[in-house]
């Protein structure tokens, strides 16, 4: 099991695994349409919860990296006393739905809301839809991520929680979602509007030292 993992998040073993069986059931119950369908999903959850092996990108303890897949889409300084800079991510369903710490965090805290799929031009997304903020902090140093999804079929889930948590350790799974990336000032930037993000390789940028 622990090998499957190393490919697989954990909630898509359950799933593929419940998905496969009804469809060897129904295939002995000469269901073949329900058995073809229920093959295809089992299909889908393994795409959707595929875990792709990554390789860290290599950071000082002030570097920062992207917490999801997606194209950044926009970059805005906003008027806050914590944050300066936010940053927005967007996930398609062809890219990973894994969530991975941004540095390393000595305290963390999540909020979790469970909603609806409205579409992202909805005036209704950001008050309905399914959201996760996660706040990393180590001693100055401090990240909050939200994380929203859009016309997503699979909810968002969460590991374990755990106070602590090393740089590109996985934290949860938010597949379909926009994420926005809240900044402290004098934070260095290292993306661009339109550039393509691997959660875990690529770098965001910099806390000052």
């Amino acid at each position: 099991m622990d090998k499957i993992r190393k490919f697989l998040l954990p909630w898509g073993v359950k799933k593929a695994a419940y998905a496969i069986a009804a469809a060897l059931l129904f295939a002995l119950l000469d269901f073949e349409l329900l058995s073809f369908l229920t093959l295809l999903l089992a299909l889908f959850f393994l795409f959707a919860y595929r875990n792709p092996t990554r390789l860290q990108a290599a950071i000082s303890n002030y570097g920062v990296v992207s917490p999801v897949d997606g194209v950044v889409v926009e970059i805005e300084q906003i008027d806050d006393d914590e944050y300066r800079y936010k940053v927005v991510i967007d996930s398609s369903m062809l890219q990973s739905g894994m969530l991975r710490v941004p540095f390393e965090a000595k305290k963390t805290s999540y909020k979790l809301q469970r909603g609806s799929r409205v579409s992202k031009v909805s005036p209704l997304f950001e008050t309905l839809n399914e959201s996760l903020e996660a706040l990393f902090e180590n001693g100055e140093r401090k990240i909050k991520v939200k994380h929203r999804l859009k016309r997503s079929p699979l909810p968002i889930e969460l590991l374990e929680k755990k106070s602590e948590l090393k740089c590109c350790e996985l934290y949860g799974f938010a597949y379909d979602a926009l994420s926005v990336l809240y900044l402290p000032r004098e934070f260095r930037l290292n993306v661009h509007i339109g550039q393509q993000l691997a959660s875990s390789q690529n770098i965001v940028g910099y806390f000052s030292k």
